[in-house]
């Protein structure tokens, strides 16, 4: 093999290999904030409050302290269906609100730090702390 198509071919090797990894890995950015962002709560509590939360919250679930456990966690509304990640932020915002208030409804809540969370609240805490 001549020392010119040798180069070349690595090169082109390397590219098919990192550019695909660089787009999954950070594909998810914008799903991520959305959802690891709970919206009352950033309102009264500031980022290291949050990150608390979650980093009790994955202590207190462990099943729950991985970040594609937590996003599919948060995407599946009550009926079991879930969301596509490529779904309109409005439409997931839209989704983890009405989780939210289903949880307090149906008591689905827990204390953490003094704090009584829906679930839901809970778990975007634990997503927040992963970033």
């Amino acid at each position: 093999m001549k020392r010119k198509t040798f180069i070349y071919l690595n090169v082109v090797s390397a590219v098919a290999i990192v550019v695909p990894t660089l787009y999954f890995l950070n594909r998810n950015e914008p799903l991520n904030k959305t959802l690891g962002r709970p919206l009352f709560l950033s309102h009264i509590c500031d980022a290291k409050t949050l990150r608390e939360i979650g980093t009790v919250y994955k202590v207190q679930f462990p099943s729950e302290k991985r970040e594609n456990q937590l996003v599919d966690l948060l995407l599946t509304n009550s009926k079991g269906k879930r969301f596509s990640q490529t779904s309109a932020l409005s439409l997931i915002n839209s989704l983890v609100d009405q989780k939210i208030k289903q949880d307090f409804e149906t008591g689905k809540t827990v204390v953490i730090k003094g704090w009584v969370l829906s679930v839901t609240e809970a778990r975007q805490c634990a997503l927040f702390s992963l970033s």
